[in-house]
């Protein structure tokens, strides 16, 4: 797909206006809209400013300011079937189409037995059930009532309703598009480093959240954020996370290199064999997302310059140690003899966040997964009504 002719295609408004009727599925609160095609690119998103925001009715994802929604999609590797890759495209007989609620647009794709025998049907309607499918549920939700507090979250949900094993591998690419440049600039945040035009990657990201803009500040019209850290919310930090040309950055094994071009970013979860995500029968697991042009929705204070360095979040750290500390031991001396499995593994989840909390070099990390530990014993906390300190 050529986003230039298509960028000159769709400059009418009126012809993109009826693109939205035919095809898209939209939500607003506002400040940010969200439109999912639900006709020839089945499940691809993309994000625009809405008219209450300081940039109104422009891009956040390339197309957002057009209702075009064609260029930001995912990929699929299945380990447990040869590897074999499957991108947005390669899905669509499998496609169970949108609904929309008032701030969220669901879409799920169910997958059968006859797609992990490679035999994909053409002419699969999306109200046709397959025996024991494998589900692939994204939820996009739009958060908040004002500027300061509107955010996006992406919760995409793996449901594996066979009889055996499945591992895979998901990767899900963003077109990036600040107003009318396709040609962004990025640095990270926590630790700050300087802005650049490169494409590159992370194995994984360790740091607090993405930044992408138009131009360097402060003449830049807004930044786009992508947190991997958050206290309020937990985002799945990936195994690789990539700032790459858009032509190839959706692809799976991709290398950045150059830059200053049309951009996008890849989140990979399960890159590799090593990593893949393996579900049992009846197993699933669920990964978040979040986007926002400002930072402050996701409590991040943005650097004015860049010599922010991971230690001054050392304080911050060894506070927020204590209080899991004293927490998790006020938990452990109130729980009951008996336990359930589930029950089991968020104990479980929160010793491994806490053994890498303590092991982590990296403050900012560590910071990380202390408050992904936090979050378990709230939810441990809830389970037996055990009422510990909070964080």
């Amino acid at each position: 797909m050529n986003k230039k002719l298509s960028l000159l295609a769709l400059s009418i408004i009126s012809i993109a206006m009826i693109s939205m009727a035919a095809a898209e599925v939209f939500v607003t609160n506002g400040y940010y809209t969200l439109f999912v095609d639900d006709d020839s690119d089945y499940g691809a998103f993309t994000v625009g400013t809405g008219t209450l925001h300081p940039y109104p009715t422009t891009n956040v994802l390339f197309g957002g300011e057009w209702a075009d929604a064609g260029t930001s999609w995912f990929a699929m590797k299945f380990y447990s079937s040869g590897g074999n890759e499957y991108y947005l495209w390669d899905l669509y007989p499998y496609y169970q189409g949108a609904a929309t609620d008032t701030n969220a647009i669901n879409v799920s794709w169910e997958l059968g037995e006859d797609f992990f025998n490679d035999e994909v049907p053409s002419d699969q309607g999306s109200d046709s059930q397959i025996p024991n499918p494998f589900i692939i549920s994204r939820t996009f939700t739009i958060y908040g009532d004002t500027y300061e507090t509107s955010y996006i979250e992406i919760e995409t949900t793996f449901t594996n309703n066979s009889t055996s094993a499945i591992s895979f591998g998901f990767l899900d690419m963003w077109d990036l598009m600040i107003a009318d440049a396709d040609d962004a600039i990025m640095r990270t945040i926590y630790p700050t480093l300087p802005w650049t035009g490169s494409f590159q990657g992370w194995y994984p990201p360790t740091f607090l959240a993405l930044e992408v803009t138009d131009t360097k500040p402060p003449n830049n019209q807004f930044s786009i954020y992508i947190p991997f850290i958050g206290d309020i919310f937990t985002p799945t930090v990936p195994d690789e996370f990539i700032y790459g040309a858009w032509a190839s950055v959706g692809m799976w094994g991709y290398v950045p290199f150059g830059g200053n071009d049309d951009s996008g970013v890849a989140f990979i979860y399960g890159a590799t064999e090593e990593e893949q995500i393996t579900l049992a029968p009846d197993e699933s697991i669920q990964i978040y997302q979040y986007i926002s042009t400002n930072a402050e929705s996701f409590d991040i204070v943005v650097p004015s310059s860049n010599n922010v360095t991971p230690a001054s979040f050392i304080p911050l750290y060894r506070v927020k140690l204590q209080q899991a500390l004293e927490m998790w031991e006020c938990i452990l001396s109130q729980l009951p003899e008996d336990i359930t499995e589930e029950n089991v593994l968020l104990i479980d989840s929160v010793q491994t966040f806490m053994n890498g909390a303590i092991t982590l070099t990296n403050p900012i990390y560590a910071n990380g997964q202390l408050s992904k530990a936090i979050d378990q014993m709230t939810q441990i906390q809830e389970a037996f009504d055990i009422h510990c300190i909070e964080d």
